[in-house]
């Protein structure tokens, strides 16, 4: 018999863990049912792995009540994290206010969280290939119930198996269910930080990448907006831009983006500037009037589909430089939906927080139980967020062990 069972050895459960070790406790056991630990942490960040972010306010999260994550944000927050890496010899760098390891590799992250669970004895405190398909409670005590037959029972357990994205990596959503059956309620589940399908690019940009300013629309109804790396996918678009607006296409109808190329200057700036280039350069070809604006080939794109691609520069009008400006500053795409699950980083929607402790992440349905992590209804923005809302969420509860 156990104090405690950990469900989950991704990121939110091995700092959880970790943090049990710092203060010498090992009445614990750690439940994953992949062969291996953290495999979701080595594909964050494109590898490299983004921690946190220099602003972690409640804006950058997501749910029905976002408002729930402030208590553990504020008390385990970004220097939270920094400092419990530095304790166990992980410096962190960042860019543009996004933290990595120092050495830009995943890879040193996981290491350093499993180090002393894979060794020291610790092999006895991790059981691997174990996936769960039941919990009860009786008594006083919870059993969890594994696939191939085993159990388990400890006086507490926490659930910090993600949610329903990276399907491959460990992370089902079959979470859900094992909460449902303890009384919990889960909100509708959508991929967030995900690749959006569209077919209003075609295949000749496919793998040009891009700053622009992103904007989601319903209909005629304004969503939100982000800035940031824009890349054109086989039938979509990805990049932290479009990821950032993905987490809001569920409440949506009839979806479609407004892209802007050129989010630093107005459309009159261009304008008078590219009259002068069409004065000076009039010989070449109208496929080159953005360029120096844009990628050569998102310039040759936008000078096509405006109908203007046999021409000179000299020939164009200015209603033709003006059509040109409108559709590189604000080109509509059509929203069809997104890549699914398996291609998500997070899970939007979760266990309704409003079930569970702001403070100790311990259910009010069922005492003992402990909720952390994506398996909440809460979500970040890309750029650290979701980490760090799965250390904070862990950290917290931590504490009620040690």
């Amino acid at each position: 018999m156990k104090k405690l069972i950990v469900i989950g050895g991704g990121f939110a459960g091995l700092v959880l863990c970790n943090r049990l070790l710092d203060k010498n406790s090992e009445d614990f056991l750690l439940l994953e049912k992949s062969d291996k630990l953290g495999k979701k942490i080595l594909v964050t960040g494109n590898g490299r792995c983004n921690l946190t972010n220099e602003d972690i306010s409640v804006c950058h999260y997501h749910g029905e009540h976002p408002e729930f994550a402030a208590y553990a944000l504020e008390k385990y927050g970004q220097k939270a994290l920094e400092a419990f890496f530095f304790e166990k010899g992980l410096m962190l760098s960042y860019e543009e206010g996004r933290a990595y390891p120092l050495s830009k590799v995943a890879n040193s992250v996981l290491d350093c969280l499993r180090a002393r669970l894979d060794n020291g004895g610790g092999k006895d405190l991790i059981k691997l290939n174990s996936s769960v398909v039941g919990i009860t409670r009786e008594n006083g005590y919870y059993t969890v119930f594994l696939e191939d037959g085993g159990k388990y029972s400890a006086e507490n357990v926490v659930v910090a198996s993600g949610g329903k994205s990276g399907q491959g990596l460990g992370t089902d959503g079959s979470a859900y269910e094992l909460l449902r059956s303890l009384g919990h309620s889960v909100t509708e589940l959508s991929p967030s930080l995900v690749q959006l399908k569209t077919s209003a690019f075609g295949k000749f940009l496919k793998g040009v990448k891009h700053k622009a300013a992103v904007s989601l629309f319903d209909s005629e109804r304004y969503i939100c907006s982000f800035e940031g790396d824009f890349l054109f996918v086989d039938n979509g678009v990805s990049g932290n831009a479009v990821f950032n607006v993905s987490s809001r296409i569920a409440e949506t109808k009839k979806p479609y983006l407004k892209i802007d190329f050129i989010p630093q200057c107005t459309k009159e700036e261009i304008v008078a500037a590219l009259k002068n280039k069409v004065k000076t350069f009039g010989f070449l070809s109208a496929t080159t009037l953005l360029t120096g604006y844009v990628h050569s080939s998102l310039s040759q794109w936008i000078i096509s589909v405006s109908g203007l691609k046999n021409k000179t520069l000299g020939e164009l009008t200015g209603s033709d430089i003006s059509l040109a400006v409108a559709r590189v500053k604000g080109y509509v795409a059509p929203i069809e939906g997104t890549f699914g699950f398996s291609c998500s980083q997070v899970t939007h929607g979760g266990v309704r927080t409003d079930e569970v402790n702001e403070k100790t992440f311990e259910s009010k349905l069922k005492k003992g139980l402990f909720i952390v992590g994506e398996a909440l209804d809460i979500d970040g923005d890309c750029g650290g967020y979701n980490l760090q809302w799965a250390f904070s969420s862990a950290m917290a509860a931590a504490e009620n062990f040690v």
